[in-house]
């Protein structure tokens, strides 16, 4: 729902030379090449013009415009800065997710102040989604505060993200979909918006899995390097034919149950390790604690993503 942008400006700006583009939730203001090499989202861009003054900020149409930014000078990259006038800020635990502002050090952002919104016309129903008793506009937003007192933005809260080409995810819907395959245990579908497509994490019925693979392979008459004396259960789960297999049985019940094109997951990473209340990735109402399941994640998810598509 908040944008952190970038802004760059110079002493004396040409305004043909700038350059808006939207990339996924940021918003980025691009200068010529001869006066910046990179511009990379979330982090500081590398200038050749030291004339270049680069602030970043954080903010919404609900907050009238920009609830924190950073110094003009402040060299650490990464972070959106300190709160501005007429907003206060505050981090909460979202229990339901599994974010503990006590254990994790994080949690959601919400604001309040004279310059937040009161909540949307003549719709008290999603008003009170984004608002609560309090006055606090609940964002979404995961965040943490540096120890200068700075926000920092780590993550989003919510159950959706976009991808590249401007699709919504809602991965609670997918995952719900998915759990009708009789492979999948547990499942957590994620991705960005620097991706075009989705992929999931799945910690698969093993028992069932090689049973299949194991039919399939009678089935052509040749022998099975699936059987248990030829292949643990941890190779299995890295064994690309069968990520393969299970990837594409997932997709054929998404299709069955209607999930569009753009939806289906294009890879799969299996695990043995279930989801559990125990191991943090369940919340003790039974819902993925999607943000430590990030966290644990996050490095085989780009590992996914550098693969590339598993099935097209």
């Amino acid at each position: 729902m908040l944008n952190a942008f970038f802004l760059c400006f110079t002493k004396n700006p040409s305004p043909e030379h700038l350059l808006i583009e939207e990339v996924g939730m940021f918003t980025l203001l691009l200068l010529p090449p001869s006066r910046m090499k990179y511009v990379l989202t979330c982090l500081r861009t590398i200038c050749e013009n030291d004339e270049i003054i680069i602030v970043e900020g954080y903010g919404a149409t609900e907050t009238c415009g920009v609830a924190c930014m950073t110094l003009i000078g402040d060299v650490e990259g990464g972070i959106t800065g300190a709160v501005t006038c007429g907003v206060e800020v505050k981090l909460v635990s979202v229990p339901e997710l599994g974010i503990s502002l006590e254990a994790d050090q994080v949690g959601e952002v919400c604001l309040r102040g004279s310059r937040c919104t009161k909540g949307y016309y003549k719709d008290p129903e999603n008003t009170a989604k984004l608002i609560d008793a309090d006055g606090w506009l609940h964002t979404g937003d995961v965040g943490r505060w540096t120890p200068n007192g700075a926000l920092q933005l780590v993550d989003r809260s919510k159950n959706m993200f976009k991808l590249a080409q401007g699709e919504y995810i809602a991965a609670e819907k997918l995952e719900s979909v998915y759990s009708f395959c009789p492979f999948v245990a547990n499942i957590m579908v994620d991705g960005d918006s620097f991706h075009s497509y989705a992929l999931a994490i799945v910690c698969p019925d093993v028992k069932a899995l090689r049973k299949e693979l194991i039919k399939g392979f009678k089935s052509s008459g040749q022998p099975s390097r699936y059987q248990e004396d030829e292949m643990s259960d941890s190779d299995l789960c890295y064994d690309k034919e069968a990520r393969k297999f299970i990837l594409i049985k997932m997709n054929k019940v998404g299709k069955e149950r209607g999930l569009k094109g753009f939806e289906l997951v294009k890879s799969v990473h299996l695990t043995l390790q279930p989801f559990t209340v125990e191991n943090g990735l369940l919340t003790p109402t039974l819902k993925l604690a999607r943000y430590r399941a990030r966290l644990m994640y996050k490095d085989m998810i780009q590992r996914l993503y550098e693969e590339g598509e598993l099935v097209h």
